[in-house]
Protein backbone atom coordinates (compact mmCIF):
# COMPACT_ATOMS: atom_id res chain seq x y z
CA UNK A 1 0.00 0.00 0.00
CA UNK A 2 1.28 3.58 -1.42
CA UNK A 3 1.69 6.53 0.92
CA UNK A 4 2.09 8.83 -1.76
CA UNK A 5 0.29 9.18 -5.54
CA UNK A 6 1.75 10.86 -8.25
CA UNK A 7 -0.49 12.36 -11.13
CA UNK A 8 1.18 13.71 -13.71
CA UNK A 9 1.35 12.92 -17.42
CA UNK A 10 3.16 10.26 -19.04
CA UNK A 11 4.87 12.49 -21.47
CA UNK A 12 6.36 13.95 -18.76
CA UNK A 13 7.97 10.52 -17.33
CA UNK A 14 11.74 11.25 -17.26
CA UNK A 15 10.71 14.57 -15.29
CA UNK A 16 8.70 13.08 -12.51
CA UNK A 17 11.75 10.45 -12.19
CA UNK A 18 13.39 12.19 -9.60
CA UNK A 19 10.87 13.32 -7.65
CA UNK A 20 9.65 10.05 -7.24
CA UNK A 21 13.36 8.89 -6.14
CA UNK A 22 13.72 12.04 -3.80
CA UNK A 23 10.52 11.21 -1.52
CA UNK A 24 11.30 7.81 -2.01
CA UNK A 25 14.57 8.24 -0.42
CA UNK A 26 13.08 10.24 2.61
CA UNK A 27 11.13 6.99 3.03
CA UNK A 28 7.70 7.33 1.08
CA UNK A 29 6.15 4.34 -0.49
CA UNK A 30 5.20 6.40 -3.87
CA UNK A 31 2.59 5.11 -6.47
CA UNK A 32 3.33 6.44 -10.06
CA UNK A 33 4.24 3.54 -11.85
CA UNK A 34 0.59 3.88 -14.59
CA UNK A 35 1.43 0.56 -16.33
CA UNK A 36 -1.27 -2.10 -15.41
CA UNK A 37 -0.60 -5.57 -14.92
CA UNK A 38 -2.52 -7.68 -18.37
CA UNK A 39 -6.08 -8.47 -17.33
CA UNK A 40 -6.22 -5.03 -14.76
CA UNK A 41 -9.02 -2.65 -15.26
CA UNK A 42 -7.21 1.06 -15.40
CA UNK A 43 -9.99 2.91 -13.98
CA UNK A 44 -10.70 0.54 -10.99
CA UNK A 45 -6.93 0.44 -10.22
CA UNK A 46 -6.89 4.24 -9.99
CA UNK A 47 -9.93 4.47 -7.45
CA UNK A 48 -8.55 2.21 -5.61
CA UNK A 49 -5.50 3.47 -5.30
CA UNK A 50 -6.04 6.78 -4.56
CA UNK A 51 -8.52 5.81 -1.80
CA UNK A 52 -5.91 3.92 0.57
CA UNK A 53 -3.01 6.75 0.04
CA UNK A 54 -2.44 9.83 2.70
CA UNK A 55 -1.21 12.21 -0.32
CA UNK A 56 -1.70 12.92 -3.54
CA UNK A 57 0.73 15.06 -5.04
CA UNK A 58 -0.41 16.60 -8.86
CA UNK A 59 2.32 17.38 -11.30
CA UNK A 60 1.48 20.36 -13.40
CA UNK A 61 3.65 20.90 -16.73
CA UNK A 62 2.12 22.03 -20.19
CA UNK A 63 1.21 18.06 -20.74
CA UNK A 64 -1.06 17.73 -17.66
CA UNK A 65 -2.78 20.42 -16.99
CA UNK A 66 -4.56 18.78 -20.75
CA UNK A 67 -4.90 15.41 -18.92
CA UNK A 68 -8.53 14.49 -18.02
CA UNK A 69 -7.30 11.75 -16.18
CA UNK A 70 -4.93 14.24 -14.33
CA UNK A 71 -7.58 16.80 -13.45
CA UNK A 72 -10.13 14.47 -12.15
CA UNK A 73 -7.14 12.55 -10.08
CA UNK A 74 -6.30 16.20 -8.47
CA UNK A 75 -9.69 17.61 -8.33
CA UNK A 76 -10.67 14.27 -6.24
CA UNK A 77 -7.93 14.54 -4.12
CA UNK A 78 -8.61 18.59 -3.66
CA UNK A 79 -12.15 17.79 -2.29
CA UNK A 80 -11.07 14.81 0.24
CA UNK A 81 -8.03 17.54 1.42
CA UNK A 82 -5.44 15.43 0.83
CA UNK A 83 -3.82 17.11 -2.16
CA UNK A 84 -0.25 18.82 -2.61
CA UNK A 85 0.04 20.94 -5.86
CA UNK A 86 3.55 21.00 -7.22
CA UNK A 87 4.13 22.88 -11.22
CA UNK A 88 7.27 21.78 -13.33
CA UNK A 89 6.63 24.27 -16.21
CA UNK A 90 6.10 28.23 -15.34
CA UNK A 91 4.28 28.59 -17.98
CA UNK A 92 1.40 26.12 -17.35
CA UNK A 93 -1.81 27.37 -17.22
CA UNK A 94 -3.24 25.64 -14.10
CA UNK A 95 -6.91 24.16 -14.53
CA UNK A 96 -9.46 26.85 -13.11
CA UNK A 97 -10.11 24.85 -9.92
CA UNK A 98 -6.31 24.66 -8.71
CA UNK A 99 -5.63 28.29 -8.94
CA UNK A 100 -6.28 29.47 -5.49
CA UNK A 101 -4.29 26.36 -4.57
CA UNK A 102 -0.75 26.95 -3.22
CA UNK A 103 1.39 25.24 -6.21
CA UNK A 104 5.24 25.58 -5.54
CA UNK A 105 7.33 24.96 -8.50
CA UNK A 106 9.99 22.63 -9.24
CA UNK A 107 10.78 23.68 -12.47
CA UNK A 108 14.37 24.60 -12.30
CA UNK A 109 15.00 21.84 -9.34
CA UNK A 110 17.65 19.74 -10.24
CA UNK A 111 17.13 16.35 -8.39
CA UNK A 112 18.58 17.93 -4.91
CA UNK A 113 17.19 17.08 -1.33
CA UNK A 114 18.19 19.98 -0.21
CA UNK A 115 16.97 22.29 -2.03
CA UNK A 116 14.65 24.82 -0.46
CA UNK A 117 12.18 24.24 -3.61
CA UNK A 118 11.97 20.80 -2.77
CA UNK A 119 11.78 21.33 1.09
CA UNK A 120 8.78 23.18 0.60
CA UNK A 121 7.54 20.35 -1.13
CA UNK A 122 8.34 18.10 1.32
CA UNK A 123 6.64 19.35 4.30
CA UNK A 124 3.02 20.32 2.57
CA UNK A 125 3.75 16.49 1.61
CA UNK A 126 4.93 15.79 5.45
CA UNK A 127 1.71 17.56 6.72
CA UNK A 128 -0.62 15.16 5.35
CA UNK A 129 2.19 12.13 5.24
CA UNK A 130 3.75 12.44 8.05
CA UNK A 131 5.53 9.53 8.95
CA UNK A 132 7.55 7.69 5.78
CA UNK A 133 5.99 4.72 4.73
CA UNK A 134 3.31 5.37 7.99
CA UNK A 135 0.21 3.47 5.80
CA UNK A 136 2.12 0.91 4.14
CA UNK A 137 4.67 0.11 7.24
CA UNK A 138 1.51 -0.14 8.63
CA UNK A 139 0.01 -2.51 6.69
CA UNK A 140 2.95 -4.84 6.04
CA UNK A 141 3.83 -5.17 9.63
CA UNK A 142 0.13 -6.48 10.17
CA UNK A 143 1.24 -9.15 7.38
CA UNK A 144 4.12 -11.31 8.69
CA UNK A 145 3.95 -13.64 6.59
CA UNK A 146 4.77 -13.44 2.56
CA UNK A 147 1.82 -13.40 0.20
CA UNK A 148 2.53 -16.04 -2.69
CA UNK A 149 2.11 -14.57 -5.73
CA UNK A 150 1.67 -17.00 -9.00
CA UNK A 151 4.12 -16.65 -11.44
CA UNK A 152 2.46 -15.30 -14.71
CA UNK A 153 3.14 -15.34 -18.29
CA UNK A 154 2.01 -12.10 -20.91
CA UNK A 155 -0.38 -13.31 -23.66
CA UNK A 156 0.26 -11.13 -26.99
CA UNK A 157 -3.21 -10.35 -28.76
CA UNK A 158 -3.89 -12.33 -31.80
CA UNK A 159 -6.60 -14.76 -33.22
CA UNK A 160 -7.37 -18.28 -33.53
CA UNK A 161 -10.23 -20.97 -33.71
CA UNK A 162 -12.12 -21.75 -30.29
CA UNK A 163 -13.85 -25.17 -30.13
CA UNK A 164 -13.31 -28.39 -31.42
CA UNK A 165 -12.35 -29.05 -34.55
CA UNK A 166 -12.54 -32.66 -34.79
CA UNK A 167 -15.78 -32.56 -37.33
CA UNK A 168 -19.21 -32.26 -37.28
CA UNK A 169 -20.72 -31.91 -34.24
CA UNK A 170 -23.49 -34.82 -33.81
CA UNK A 171 -20.68 -37.34 -34.84
CA UNK A 172 -18.39 -35.68 -32.21
CA UNK A 173 -20.94 -35.51 -29.02
CA UNK A 174 -22.13 -39.10 -30.31
CA UNK A 175 -18.66 -40.15 -30.06
CA UNK A 176 -17.98 -38.66 -26.66
CA UNK A 177 -15.38 -36.41 -28.31
CA UNK A 178 -16.94 -33.02 -27.79
CA UNK A 179 -19.25 -31.22 -25.81
CA UNK A 180 -22.48 -28.99 -27.23
CA UNK A 181 -20.65 -25.69 -26.10
CA UNK A 182 -17.31 -26.76 -27.70
CA UNK A 183 -19.30 -26.58 -31.41
CA UNK A 184 -19.44 -25.26 -33.89
CA UNK A 185 -16.07 -24.06 -34.27
CA UNK A 186 -15.37 -20.36 -34.30
CA UNK A 187 -13.07 -17.68 -34.94
CA UNK A 188 -12.18 -15.50 -31.91
CA UNK A 189 -10.47 -12.53 -31.32
CA UNK A 190 -8.40 -11.60 -28.29
CA UNK A 191 -7.89 -8.25 -28.74
CA UNK A 192 -6.23 -7.23 -25.29
CA UNK A 193 -2.80 -8.80 -24.27
CA UNK A 194 -3.21 -10.22 -20.85
CA UNK A 195 -1.10 -12.36 -18.00
CA UNK A 196 -2.23 -15.66 -17.14
CA UNK A 197 -0.70 -17.92 -14.39
CA UNK A 198 2.34 -20.21 -15.71
CA UNK A 199 1.43 -22.85 -13.49
CA UNK A 200 -2.08 -23.69 -11.90
CA UNK A 201 -2.78 -22.64 -8.03
CA UNK A 202 -0.99 -24.86 -5.85
CA UNK A 203 -2.16 -26.23 -2.40
CA UNK A 204 0.31 -24.31 -0.50
CA UNK A 205 -0.78 -21.26 -2.05
CA UNK A 206 -4.40 -21.70 -1.66
CA UNK A 207 -3.41 -22.53 1.73
CA UNK A 208 -2.56 -19.21 2.95
CA UNK A 209 -5.99 -17.58 1.54
CA UNK A 210 -7.93 -20.04 3.06
CA UNK A 211 -6.85 -19.36 6.49
CA UNK A 212 -6.78 -15.87 6.64
CA UNK A 213 -10.41 -16.10 5.24
CA UNK A 214 -10.92 -19.03 7.50
CA UNK A 215 -12.20 -20.89 4.66
CA UNK A 216 -12.22 -25.36 5.43
CA UNK A 217 -9.36 -26.23 3.18
CA UNK A 218 -10.24 -28.22 0.35
CA UNK A 219 -9.41 -31.74 0.19
CA UNK A 220 -6.43 -33.83 -1.64
CA UNK A 221 -8.06 -37.00 -2.17
CA UNK A 222 -5.46 -38.61 -0.61
CA UNK A 223 -2.76 -37.11 -3.65
CA UNK A 224 -0.43 -34.47 -1.41
CA UNK A 225 -0.76 -31.43 -1.01
CA UNK A 226 2.18 -28.54 -1.02
CA UNK A 227 3.16 -27.27 -4.43
CA UNK A 228 0.66 -29.57 -6.19
CA UNK A 229 -2.09 -28.01 -8.30
CA UNK A 230 -5.39 -27.22 -5.69
CA UNK A 231 -8.50 -29.23 -6.23
CA UNK A 232 -11.85 -29.35 -5.13
CA UNK A 233 -12.24 -25.76 -5.11
CA UNK A 234 -15.47 -24.26 -6.57
CA UNK A 235 -15.98 -21.60 -9.02
CA UNK A 236 -17.09 -18.94 -6.33
CA UNK A 237 -14.02 -19.93 -4.26
CA UNK A 238 -11.96 -19.44 -7.33
CA UNK A 239 -12.81 -16.02 -7.53
CA UNK A 240 -12.66 -15.10 -3.74
CA UNK A 241 -8.93 -16.17 -3.97
CA UNK A 242 -8.49 -13.49 -6.92
CA UNK A 243 -10.17 -10.55 -4.68
CA UNK A 244 -7.97 -11.80 -1.83
CA UNK A 245 -5.00 -12.01 -3.79
CA UNK A 246 -5.81 -8.36 -5.57
CA UNK A 247 -6.33 -6.49 -2.56
CA UNK A 248 -3.23 -8.41 -0.84
CA UNK A 249 -0.79 -7.33 -2.89
CA UNK A 250 -2.35 -4.22 -4.62
CA UNK A 251 -2.57 -6.14 -8.22
CA UNK A 252 -5.08 -6.72 -9.96
CA UNK A 253 -6.20 -10.73 -10.60
CA UNK A 254 -8.97 -12.05 -11.96
CA UNK A 255 -10.04 -15.77 -13.49
CA UNK A 256 -9.34 -15.51 -17.41
CA UNK A 257 -12.55 -16.14 -20.08
CA UNK A 258 -12.85 -19.31 -21.38
CA UNK A 259 -11.85 -17.87 -24.25
CA UNK A 260 -8.32 -16.26 -22.96
CA UNK A 261 -8.04 -19.79 -21.02
CA UNK A 262 -8.19 -21.77 -24.47
CA UNK A 263 -6.33 -19.56 -26.69
CA UNK A 264 -3.09 -19.55 -24.11
CA UNK A 265 -3.39 -23.31 -23.46
CA UNK A 266 -3.80 -23.72 -27.28
CA UNK A 267 -0.42 -21.89 -27.87
CA UNK A 268 -0.99 -21.56 -31.26
CA UNK A 269 -1.99 -25.01 -32.21
CA UNK A 270 -4.17 -25.95 -34.63
CA UNK A 271 -5.19 -29.62 -33.32
CA UNK A 272 -8.04 -30.83 -31.82
CA UNK A 273 -6.47 -30.45 -28.69
CA UNK A 274 -3.05 -28.66 -27.65
CA UNK A 275 -1.70 -31.70 -27.49
CA UNK A 276 -2.36 -33.07 -30.61
CA UNK A 277 -5.36 -34.90 -32.71
CA UNK A 278 -5.10 -38.35 -29.74
CA UNK A 279 -5.94 -38.94 -26.74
Amino acid sequence: MADIFISYAQKDRDRVAPLVEALTAEGYDVWWDLRIRAGESFDELIESTLERVSCVVGVWSKHSVKSEWVRAECAWAKDQRVFVSVRIDEDARLPLKFYNVHTPSLADWAGSRTAENYRSLLRDIQALASAPGGIAAAVRASQPTEIPEPEMVRIEPGTFLMGSAKGPFFLEFLRGEAFPDECPQHEVRIARPFGIGRYPVTFEEYAAFAEATQREPPGDEGWGRGTRPVINVSWEDAVAYAQWLSEQTEKSYRLPTEAEWEYAARAGTTTAWSFGDDK
